[in-house]
């Protein structure tokens, strides 16, 4: 079963420094490989921590 996520950039200085930031670091695996693995380190972070 595939999900999709809507991800969205709003022009702000911010945001765009952030898309900007996915597109270089998403080269190599891709955005969506890219964010998925950020979100599992994140998830892995926050059980390590809830222990």
């Amino acid at each position: 079963m595939a999900v999709k996520v809507t991800l969205s950039f709003k022009d702000t200085i911010d945001d765009i420094t952030l898309y900007k930031f996915l597109e270089e670091q998403g080269k190599l695996i891709g955005k969506s490989a890219y964010i998925k693995t950020l979100l599992k380190e994140a998830m892995e972070q926050q059980e390590k921590e809830n222990k």
